[in-house]
């Protein structure tokens, strides 16, 4: 009888226990699931936001985690894979990414080859002895440029002296690179490679518009020279051409479309054909209740088309939340997704439509493949700040400040993405 009692309770035991542990997994999955930011940071707010109906957590649960699964194409990465580059001291005893010694003023990516420009004045004020004003120290900065040819993996490192590198153009097959600083009166210097940036020589001038292969602008206001053979010889442009340059403000150039020149102004794309050296008008049908964005005639260059950014007329038509972009020789507009609870300010690269906001404090990337028809996001959680962002052949390449488990990490890093499904959309 004694045994069969003990057994009993031996029975009895092993189900209260199975009973506790269901009972304390149920807790833990209901608290999750009520804890705003039990999945990956995020509060409630904007996974609802974005993929639920207010108050539909559930739905907007299970939509984020496939979301998620996008963020396995970003990694981020810094400097010190470079031989001699050490981390930036700072106020901290074990320093900040090496990154942090560098002002980035631009990045550039050119299908396998990207170049991030800038200089060292970070550097050069946490080693001074003193405070030292910005003024100070862009007189002692360095120029710097920073090549990678394996997507981030591994860079070589270029310096130029004084001032800073305030960015690469490619021309052609040839690259571009300004040293200066913004702002000063000191006129940049101009440099060319031939190489992919190997070995650079100075030069007069950067050609302002490619219009093909042989056919290029150069110059300044009033001085503008022509080539047809890819700059071997230059020409002076003619009165024509002359006249529809001057009737636009410096700083304000017109961009290039096939082999044409083409600028926006009052609602109306002004054409200049090099070949019939005649200018040509044609009026925009901009939807009423849109503004233009002024000077943001884009010409893409991955595929030439031009597109422009429109805003919603907040007095004419106030329900209207959300920009678009406009392709005007198309005549379609690609409305912004209504999901998003603010404006954003989205570019066009390639079959590439998209950029970042925030929602409920947590950056978001959106973008589209197909021109509107469907919208992806992506929560990045883990970057609380980004800048020089830059696009190229389906990547994106940014500066961010990373979140760490106690607050923000010290110092910024670079960030690579890349877009899912872009070479396959963009065959």
């Amino acid at each position: 009888m004694k045994s069969k009692i003990l057994k009993l309770l031996k029975i009895m035991g092993i189900f209260l226990f199975i009973v506790f542990v269901v009972l304390a997994v149920s807790v833990i999955f209901i608290t999750n699931q009520s804890d705003p930011d039990s999945y990956f940071g995020i509060k409630k707010e904007a996974r609802s936001i974005l993929f639920g109906i207010s108050g539909n957590t559930k739905k907007a649960d299970k939509e984020l985690v496939k979301v998620q699964k996008m963020e396995n194409s970003w990694r981020e990465f810094d400097f010190r894979d470079i031989q001699g580059e050490t981390p930036d001291k700072g106020a901290d005893p074990q320093g900040y990414p090496a990154l942090s010694k560098y002002e980035i003023q631009d990045i550039q990516i050119y299908k396998d080859v990207a170049f991030v420009t800038g200089d060292n004045r970070n550097e050069v004020r946490t080693n001074s002895r003193t405070p030292m004003s910005l003024d100070k120290a862009e007189e002692l900065m360095e120029a710097y440029v920073f090549r990678s040819t394996d997507g981030g993996k591994t860079f070589d490192k270029q310096c130029f002296g004084k001032r800073s590198a305030l960015g690469i153009r490619k021309v052609n097959n040839d690259l571009y690179l300004a040293i200066g600083v913004h702002m000063s009166k000191i006129k940049s210097t101009l440099l060319k490679a031939k190489d992919i940036g190997d070995t650079w020589e100075e030069v007069n001038f950067i050609p302002w518009v490619v219009l093909n292969k042989g056919m290029m602008i150069q110059g300044s206001y009033g001085d503008e020279q022509i080539t047809n053979n890819g700059g071997e010889t230059w020409k002076k442009v003619s009165e024509n051409l002359q006249a529809y340059l001057d009737k636009f403000p410096k700083y304000h150039r017109p961009i290039p479309y096939q082999d044409k020149l083409v600028k926006l102004q009052d609602r109306k794309l002004i054409f200049f054909d090099i070949e019939t050296d005649k200018e040509e008008v044609l009026p925009l049908n901009v939807p009423r209740e849109k503004i233009l964005d002024k000077g943001t005639l884009h010409s893409d260059k991955e595929t030439g088309e031009l597109s422009i950014r429109l805003f919603p007329d907040i007095v004419g038509n106030p329900r209207e939340e959300q920009g678009s972009i406009w392709f005007p020789l198309e005549d379609k507009e690609v409305v912004f997704d209504k999901k998003l609870p603010k404006p954003v300010f989205l570019e066009v690269h390639g079959k590439y439509i998209g950029g970042f906001t925030k929602v409920e404090g947590v950056l978001t990337h959106i973008w589209t493949l197909d021109k509107g028809e469907t919208w992806n996001y992506e929560l990045l959680p883990n970057y609380f700040w980004e800048k020089n962002i830059s696009y190229g052949d389906g990547q994106i390449w940014m500066e961010v400040l990373l979140r760490g488990k106690d607050g923000f990490q010290n110092g910024s890093y670079l960030a690579i993405g890349k877009i899912k499904d872009y070479k396959e959309e963009n065959k």
